[in-house]
């Protein structure tokens, strides 16, 4: 491991709990009128102010059985029972299961950080703590600034400020079925897995990179000989503090041109024909204020989607097409986010260039308000014009913004929100809801809707995502996993462009050393250009992680899903044991039944069993 000594200074910025969550509306408090009241009133707020001042003292991190948090999305103070410190840093390890997007890579049985982790002595970070931010005021009318990922060693002051960990890995095993027929012909292999995690927590950059490269090798099936590579990477500059900053991120993933990937590992061919793609994108961001009114937030951003044909293993010419996206969005908001009504204008301007149906342009301006009726209870409303045209596709959708909606706080363990209108160019309900049914239990639910191409909906992706702390792309605003490109589906030539769909549901329940997970998920995409084919794909997986010793981890899934073409059913293990500093055994077993309804393609079961070592240098 190289490391390098941590910077300080008065330029480190910490965060505090007031940007522990950050939800759009939470307004501008409203004057009101004396009245006789007033006076008692006044009196009243006095001695609330008083009591709390005393609860939060006596409730200070570590000193109390409680806190007392103030929640800009509800505008009051909300207790907060005391949990044992929680996990700040991503985990320094490569999870249990590469992660497609589809279902979770890890859990807090597998997590390991600097000075952090449960194991065999039980789980004690329940959920993740709050991302670190550069921001010395956050104001929730404003999209957040915050890392794509929390650096490994962010809250360990003792941390170097640089993490650099480079690995090998080398196994060897069986497979019944590499050529993936329905005539099975069993080989052995190899598996060699160079790879790299390196994590910045500095006062002007913070980020995490994890990235590997598999070469699979048979001993008589040559030809399915393949070399693949998969990574995530997450950073965030502050060149100005409050005013400017540069937000970067990139992801190298698997899609297949003929889909049926379901919840299979792509690194163990996986997927048929797969195809590597590379996304990035790069966003500059501006903050200015005026005044204790106004506030404004400027981006830029430049996303790019690339075939790698060195990569690949796809032998059809209907792969995916490259795409860029250059688009600028100014969001004004109105006051500082406190109160009972709030309100805010955004402005996008974007076009997408691409030989296929990607290619398109948008022209959009909306003003979004909420009011706040109560604690527990707000209105929302959006409004505004939009114009979206495909220029390839010759497809136009030029029309009104008006959505109307609600959100709802109910507990200080929830969040629903959802609203129905016009909005993307079609018409449709969209919302979202988290809640914590016990201390140890979350359900997250979402369903959103629009017109997107296949490319466009990769890069939004990525630019909606972020790594959790287990491993796993996540949305950035539900936290439900996050697949930059659904493996069940087919990426082929075209692209096309289509009225998509998405509903996604998660269950996660932590044990005393066993951490559980339920991911389910529907998508129809609906294409509105003639001549190529829409596609409806569902699927769901359970998934137990597991801490048997402080040495010895695992994790078992099980997945189904289908789609249009076939479906497939999924079973995945994986066993890692520390064998010493830098040293570990790993045992990784997945049995695939895939069933295709397309003719041109064969239907097949396939069993692979790998163990070998992974050396930490």
């Amino acid at each position: 491991m190289a490391i390098a000594p941590r910077l300080s200074g008065p330029e480190q910025v910490t965060s505090g709990p007031l940007g522990k969550r950050r939800y759009l509306f939470a307004g501008l408090r409203q004057r009101r009128p004396f009245t006789s009241g007033h006076v008692v009133d006044r009196l009243a707020r006095r001695v609330l102010i008083g009591g709390t001042g005393l609860v939060a003292a006596a409730s200070w991190p570590g000193c109390g059985a409680a806190q007392v948090l103030f929640d800009p999305s509800v505008g009051y103070l909300t207790p907060q029972v005391n949990q044992p410190q929680p996990i700040i840093g991503t985990t320094e390890t490569f999870p249990l299961f590469p992660t497609t997007g589809l279902g979770f890579a890890g859990g807090p049985a597998t997590y390991v950080g600097t000075g952090f982790g449960g194991g065999a002595a039980g789980i004690a970070q329940v959920a993740p703590a709050t991302a670190p931010t550069r921001l010395t005021n956050q104001n929730p009318l404003l999209p957040p600034i915050v890392p794509g990922a929390d650096p490994i060693q962010a809250g360990n002051n003792l941390a170097p400020w640089l993490i650099a960990q480079p690995s090998l890995g080398i196994s060897t095993g069986f497979d019944d079925n590499p050529r993936q027929t329905h005539a099975t012909f069993a080989d052995s292999i190899n598996q060699l897995t160079p790879g790299l995690i390196a994590s910045v927590d500095g006062p002007h950059v913070q980020g995490v990179l994890s990235s590997s490269l598999y070469y699979l090798k048979y001993a008589r099936a040559t030809d399915q000989d393949t070399v693949s590579a998969d990574g995530t990477g997450y950073a965030l500059a502050t060149l100005s503090p409050d005013h400017l900053y540069i937000d970067g991120r990139g992801s190298l993933f698997q899609v297949s041109p003929l889909g049926n990937g379901g919840f299979a590992n792509p690194q163990l061919n996986g997927f048929t024909q797969s195809q590597s793609l590379l996304t990035t994108s790069i966003t500059p961001i501006w903050r200015e204020s005026f005044g204790d009114l106004i506030e404004t937030d400027l981006r830029y951003n430049h996303s790019s989607i690339s075939p790698l044909s060195g990569l690949s293993q796809s032998t059809t010419t209907g792969t995916l097409v490259a795409a860029d996206t250059n688009q600028g969005t100014l969001t004004v908001a109105l006051g500082n986010g406190g109160g009972v009504l709030a309100s805010r204008l955004v402005v996008t301007a974007a076009d997408v260039s691409s030989q296929s149906d990607a290619a398109s342009s948008l022209t959009r301006g909306v003003v979004e308000a909420q009011y706040r009726i109560n604690p527990e209870v707000a209105l929302t409303a959006r409004g505004g014009y939009e114009n979206l045209r495909y220029s390839n596709a010759q497809l136009a959708f030029p029309g009104p913004v008006a959505v109307l909606g609600t959100r709802l706080d109910l507990t200080p363990g929830s969040a629903i929100s959802f609203g129905y209108g016009r909005d993307n160019g079609t018409w449709g309900f969209n919302g979202a809801a988290s809640q914590t049914i016990t201390p140890r239990t979350v359900l997250l639910l979402s369903y959103q809707q629009g017109i997107n191409s296949q490319q466009q909906d990769i890069l939004a992706n990525l630019n909606a995502s972020r790594l959790d702390p287990y491993g796993t792309i996540v949305n950035a605003e539900t936290s439900l996993p996050l697949a930059l490109a659904n493996p069940e589906l087919a990426y082929n030539q075209s692209g096309g462009v289509y009225r998509i769909e998405q509903a996604r549901v998660a269950l996660e329940h932590e044990f005393e050393t066993d951490s559980l997970r339920l991911f389910a998920f529907f998508e129809s995409d609906t294409s509105l250009v003639a001549g190529i084919t829409g596609d409806i794909s569902r699927g769901a997986e359970i998934t137990w992680f597991r801490a048997m010793t402080p040495k010895l981890t695992g994790g078992v899934g099980v997945g189904y899903a289908s789609h249009t073409g076939g479906r497939v059913l999924t079973t995945n293990l994986s066993l890692t044991s520390n064998l010493r500093t830098g040293l570990d055994a790993v045992l990784t077993y997945q049995f695939e039944d895939n069933i295709s309804t397309v003719t041109s393609t064969p239907s097949f079961t396939r069993n692979v069993l790998l163990a070998g070592l992974r050396i930490t240098f």
